[in-house]
């Protein structure tokens, strides 16, 4: 039973946390645990990819990916796809049965059901280096970019036109100070890079070469889309959105005017005036101090002016997509994923969120095989100590 040992007037404002669980007998029997919460998964979620308003899937962080094909009120969950424990940065369809994902260390993985199932045909990269930018254009063409983390001697820019089995080195960044982030291409001759230190650069045919943009800042960029040749945006470190209408030339920076916000992760246009941009923001929850909440910003003229959406969720959010400028997705923190069907006037989460987003997880036991309960600290400077 548990014990009171300092009982406040605080306890069913503050609950702490008592949480039971139930496990299934067959699931004990097995030796194994059932996921209970958050729901359907708890892993950072990378990206999306959208097949159409109520086919979604997402990959992640211990090699997650994640399927819903009713909206997100249920997910198939996979995890440790391909062997892979890494994250999987990156997934793009082709059509609805074939599609790609670009992992942490450079794996490749393959599907052609769907995503029911996945095949590792790319080997990862040497040990080390790191994933830091990557772009799947169809099903045979990725470009990435990578970073020797051990030496730091500089970035080199890959291709692949038999999707992922085997790469040319096409480009390389001496040294440190531009280390691209995020790449976009409109078709296979044109694209761009982003990275830190305000680094832009532009390719006029397929990654062989690479010009350097003056963005006129030193953001951390951390996400960059182009709606055609023309117009595009680059988010990052900061409140500013960048913006382009000659396709890089120039570059001019928009202040959004959102109030406690960080850093923006992710930005997706449905065309040169619909778009979203979304990250992280903070909530000063007083004795808890400021709480990661999600910032989903909307533009309808072509990111001049920006809107907050507020969903209310806890948690960052670190991309966000649509297909129509009707139905928008994003996921994210801590397997966060939210959906609208209103353009962002309101959110769905579709998940389950954690029972409280900062504080500690003490102790954890079970009175027989169905019933237990996990006690713990919210943050709360009121505390009660449960003891089971």
């Amino acid at each position: 039973m548990l014990r009171n040992t300092q009982c406040t007037s605080r306890f069913v404002q503050t609950l702490l946390l008592t949480l039971c669980l139930t496990l299934t007998s067959s699931a004990l029997a097995q030796d194994t645990w059932e996921w209970i919460n958050p729901i359907p998964q708890g892993n950072h979620l990378k990206d999306m990819h959208l097949f159409n308003n109520t086919t979604a899937i997402a990959v992640g962080e211990r090699g997650t990916i994640i399927k819903t094909t009713d909206g997100g009120s249920t997910w198939d969950v996979q995890h440790m796809v391909g062997g892979i424990e890494q994250s999987i940065r990156e997934v793009h369809f082709s059509d609805d049965a074939n599609g790609l994902a670009l992992a942490y260390y450079g794996e490749v993985l393959q599907t052609s059901d769907g995503g029911e199932s996945w095949t590792l045909v790319g080997d990862a990269t040497d040990a080390q280096y790191a994933l830091g930018a990557v772009f799947i254009l169809d099903q045979n063409t990725i470009w990435d970019a990578i970073l020797n983390y051990q030496s730091f001697d500089g970035t080199v820019v890959r291709k692949s036109v038999d999707g992922g089995v085997t790469w040319t080195s096409i480009d390389s960044i001496a040294g440190t100070t531009d280390f691209p982030t995020a790449m976009y291409f409109t078709d296979p001759d044109t694209g761009w890079m982003a990275g830190n230190n305000g680094y832009v650069a532009k390719t006029v045919d397929g990654g062989d070469s690479w010009t350097t943009q003056i963005s006129g800042t030193t953001t951390y960029f951390r996400d960059i889309y182009f709606a055609d040749g023309q117009n595009g945006w680059a988010v990052g470190n900061g409140t500013n959105v960048l913006n382009t209408k000659d396709g890089g030339t120039t570059w001019t920076s928009i202040a959004t005017g959102a109030a406690n916000l960080s850093a923006l992760y992710g930005v997706h246009f449905v065309d040169t005036q619909v778009g979203w941009a979304t990250g992280r923001g903070y909530t000063n929850m007083q004795a808890q101090g400021n709480i990661l909440t999600t910032v989903m910003l909307h533009t309808t003229d072509g990111g001049s002016t920006w809107s907050v959406q507020s969903d209310g969720v806890y948690n960052e959010t670190w991309n966000v997509k649509s297909l129509d400028g009707q139905t928008v997705w994003a996921s994210g923190m801590h397997g966060t994923v939210l959906r609208s069907s209103d353009s962002g006037t309101s959110w769905l989460s579709k998940k389950t969120r954690m029972l409280f987003d900062s504080g500690l997880l003490y102790d954890v036991d079970f009175a027989d095989n169905q019933n237990g309960w996990i006690v713990g600290w919210t943050g709360d400077n009121d505390a009660m100590e449960l003891i089971l």
